[in-house]
């Protein structure tokens, strides 16, 4: 495991991210804090060690301590990076706020605000404190010492282990000499094993060595443990290599055995008739005969038929040529996800994507507001003369708007705007279970009221006749082909979702809703997409849910 030496040196290597924003924090079994500037960097936290890497690691998990830290430190930026007191401890400042990472014992990571505890990776209790949300941090008593200290017995009870005790004491330098060797990091070997890590050269280990870029890079190739994807990956490339070799090998010895056939033929008939060993015959063992042909050395067996030995190793090159076809199709599936993932991160938003929206089955795009603000928005922005507007028949109503785009608008599709209006009104807190909603002409919606009354942001008067329809009160959540959560009616969504479920008004709340719908979604699909609803944080599909209280729906 890492010391307090290797801390030491690393802190100042880790400094190259202070003035970088956070981006993103989540788990791959290791907490990964993901950091920008002009480049991206990675700093990846273990139990006993940490590193920074440009690498992105694969097979991301949910983590609610991962969650709880983005809330908190999205877009700060680092302003402070140091070793606590020669222990094994790493702080990272973001001006009032400290994340604190112990690498002592099972390893824990704090948030606090000054000393006082926010939340912690890991709540524990020990005798002289308490790592506990509103305790003051205490970080964990070290013995008192000196950097002056030399003595193996005192360098031992400083944790700097065995190895770096030695090498103090064998130079007869002090622990502060220690911390102002040359910056080379490298790997020590024994057997052929990785052995040990160290930032600088050890003048007393006598053991093969490999010098790394940097320290971060030597304690990642030690320490860090391969996540599933990234094994999974090597062992695809491995065995393509392998298949690869084997069809060139098969081929390449059925040409041989082809283009010498009489020459072996001949061989083998002199050998029976005269014990004569001639080309390319080189040892013949029991029923064997080994052949070198052309640089290319194999053995056939007495009385073989050659023509069906050649085929036979045609056949097994076609096999091998059948596996690489498939390796290569799971790696080419495998990286056009990742391309995929890449243009959903990228993916620019649309003006709709901040409202409630959806695109009914016929294609026509629905926008809804979600407060007073985004009402007034809708109607006066976003609202032209050949579209329709719409609202449900109770306070507290979102305005809806078809965007009709010159078109003439098919009643269905108003009927699936109207259901998805009346989702969101607070006809849905009532549970009746169905809502009167109404549409009308854009001309019919208007700011101006009789006399000198003013009407309140978000609302608007309505002149003239009102179409109504009364709709059930049931919303549709979904996975698109892209992996998008849609909401919308049923109708609109069966066109759009790969698989969906339906909600309807009910006392289910919060994150026990969240996760039902997940469970749900997961019921219906296969094992590749259960992973990947799985990583859909269950707060994403509490946000479509109409005021995130509900009940799916099972008829």
């Amino acid at each position: 495991m890492l010391t307090p030496i290797d801390f030491y040196y690393l802190v100042d290597e880790l400094k190259e991210i202070i003035g970088y924003r956070l981006k993103g924090v989540y788990s791959v079994g290791d907490i990964i804090l993901e950091f920008k500037s002009e480049k991206r960097k990675f700093f990846v936290a273990g139990r006993d060690y940490c590193y920074l890497t440009v690498k992105e690691l694969e097979g991301k998990k949910e983590n609610k301590f991962a969650d709880f830290l983005l809330k908190k430190l999205k877009n700060r930026k680092v302003n402070n990076i140091y070793q606590d007191n020669f222990n094994k401890i790493v702080v990272f400042g973001f001006g009032r706020l400290k994340l604190i990472f112990e690498f002592i014992g099972k390893g824990n990571i704090l948030l606090c605000e000054g000393d006082e505890i926010l939340g912690a990776y890991t709540e524990r209790e020990f005798k002289y404190r308490k790592i506990l949300k509103g305790e003051k941090y205490v970080p964990p008593t070290g013995e008192n010492f000196s950097w002056d200290v030399k003595e193996e017995n005192k360098l031992l009870k400083l944790h700097v282990g065995e190895i770096y005790a030695k090498e103090i004491v064998k130079r007869d330098i002090t622990l502060k000499d220690i911390l102002k060797q040359k910056f080379s990091p490298r790997i020590y070997f024994k057997e052929n094993e990785k052995f040990f890590v160290a930032p600088f050269e050890l003048k007393t280990l006598d053991l093969d060595e490999k010098k790394k870029n940097s320290f971060s890079e030597a304690i990642e190739e030690v320490y860090r443990q391969k996540t599933k994807e990234e094994r999974i990956k090597e062992e695809q490339k491995e065995t393509l290599e392998k298949y690869k070799r084997q069809e060139k090998n098969f081929v390449a010895e059925a040409e041989a055995i082809f283009k010498n056939k009489k020459k072996i033929e001949k061989a083998i008939k002199d050998w029976k008739k005269k014990k004569e060993l001639k080309e390319p015959i080189k040892k013949i063992s029991g029923d064997k005969i080994f052949l070198d042909l052309d640089e290319i050395k194999t053995t056939i067996r007495f009385d073989e038929d050659l023509k069906k030995k050649i085929d036979d190793l045609y056949k097994k090159s076609k096999k091998a040529r059948n596996k690489i076809k498939k390796i290569e199709k799971l790696i080419e599936k495998d990286f056009k996800k990742k391309e995929k993932k890449s243009i959903k991160k990228n993916k620019k938003k649309e003006w709709y994507e901040k409202f409630r929206h959806f695109f009914t089955s016929e294609g026509f795009l629905v926008v809804a507001g979600k407060d007073a603000e985004s009402n007034e928005q809708i109607v006066k922005k976003h609202c032209k003369k050949s579209d329709i507007v719409l609202h449900a028949h109770i306070p507290g109503s979102p305005f809806g708007v078809i965007r009709s785009e010159g078109k003439d608008i098919p009643k269905k599709n108003i009927e699936e705007a109207a259901q998805f209006v009346g989702c969101y009104s607070k006809f849905w807190k009532s549970k009746l279970g169905v809502a009167d909603v109404y549409w009308v002409s854009p001309e019919q919606v208007s700011k101006k009221v009789a006399g000198h009354q003013s009407i309140k942001k978000g609302s608007f008067m309505i002149y003239g006749k009102r179409n109504f329809l009364r709709v059930d009160l049931k919303l549709c959540i979904g996975l698109d082909e892209d992996d998008y959560i849609v909401k919308g009616p049923e109708r609109a969504v069966k066109k759009y979702a790969k698989y969906y479920l339906v909600v309807v008004p009910g006392n289910e709340e919060g994150k026990k809703l969240g996760r039902r719908i997940k469970d749900k979604l997961k019921e219906k699909v296969g094992k590749e997409d259960k992973e990947k609803i799985e990583r859909i944080n269950i707060e994403d599909f509490l946000k479509v849910v109409p005021y995130g209280r509900g009940e799916v729906f099972l008829g």
